[in-house]
């Protein structure tokens, strides 16, 4: 009898060995499992976070580059303006300069001339002229003109004119504008272009 109980104590013991052993390794297997789980979710965060900061950093570089691209750009706009209005002083300068009582009459004498070898309808030539380059060229030049030109010339005082002359053969009704912003207008358009093409290339 004694003997039937202690195989049972040792059949009970070893059940219950067995049956612990299966459980610790249940627990064990869970355990693993779940920690691969955390591995496997840490790893893609940690994926993620280094793939977002990796966009974000060429998000960053592109942004700098373009900003670094406009800026170019701005500075160049910039200097381009300046350097195109200090050569449109300098043309408006010299133009101002040129425009002596004897280039001015040489140049009304240029274009009538000019004018009359293409057409001979006899009628008179009409200048503008401010103020004070009238009063400069009546002193001795208008007589001069008159005898180039074979033409009857009235020369009038345009308020509008700082240097320079406008020519009308039509009695006012058109003229030709030799004035000095016209001619530093003129002279500056070509200056300006060959600055913007030195500044592209």
């Amino acid at each position: 009898m004694s003997q039937n109980v202690q195989e049972l104590i040792n059949k009970i013991r070893q059940d219950g060995l067995q049956t612990a052993q299966a459980k610790a390794k249940e627990i064990e297997a869970a355990a693993e499992k779940q920690a691969q789980e955390i591995l496997a979710r840490a790893k893609s965060q940690a994926e993620k976070i280094t793939a977002d900061a990796q966009s974000r950093q060429q998000q960053i570089e592109a942004s700098s580059r373009e900003s670094l691209k406009q800026a170019a750009r701005d500075t160049l706009l910039s200097v381009k303006q300046e350097v195109i209005a200090l050569l449109d002083k300098i043309a408006a300068r010299s133009v101002r300069e040129s425009l002596t009582p004897e280039s001015t009459a040489a140049l009304i004498s240029e274009v009538a001339k000019g004018f009359f070898a293409e057409q001979s309808d006899g009628k008179g030539v009409e200048v503008g002229l401010s103020e004070e380059s009238r009063s400069r060229l009546e002193q001795g030049f208008l007589e001069k003109l008159q005898k180039e030109i074979k033409a009857g010339i009235t020369i009038r005082t345009a308020d509008d004119l700082t240097g320079g002359f406008t020519i009308s053969f039509d009695e006012g009704r058109s003229c030709f504008d030799f004035s000095e912003a016209a001619l530093a207008e003129y002279l500056g358009k070509y200056v300006n272009e060959y600055v913007g093409k030195l500044l592209k290339s």
